[in-house]
């Protein structure tokens, strides 16, 4: 095959991948471990929370200039009785904003004054 065509298709295989990762449309495996416990109800990015687990702790955190947040929760974990921590990416929609707790813990989507 062309090298070319090779490089063109890698780039877009590339762009594909970073596009739905960063749109919030595939979650991310952060890390599984042997407990997880998500103190704002599970995914919940309009309320400020975090997750602790064997492998550490995980604050909801704004960026993207505050128009979008990353939202960890837990989910049961691919072997059964362990469970992983995942995140997931998403804009905060119309109407609202993401907000810094002001302690710098846990961020949320609120609504826009």
């Amino acid at each position: 095959m062309n090298t070319k065509i090779i490089l063109i298709l890698f780039i877009g295989f590339i762009f594909f991948v970073n596009h739905f990762s960063l749109t919030g449309q595939v979650p991310q495996v952060t890390s599984e471990g042997r407990w997880c416990n998500d103190f704002d109800s599970g995914f919940s990015p309009y309320e400020p929370g975090y997750v602790e687990s064997d492998i550490g702790t995980f604050y909801d955190r704004c960026f993207d200039n505050l128009r979008q947040i990353r939202e960890y929760y837990c989910t049961e974990g691919r072997f059964g009785g362990n469970y992983q921590v995942e995140s997931r990416v998403m804009s905060c929609g119309i109407g609202y904003e993401c907000r810094r707790d002001i302690y710098g813990k846990a961020d949320a989507c609120q609504r826009s004054v």
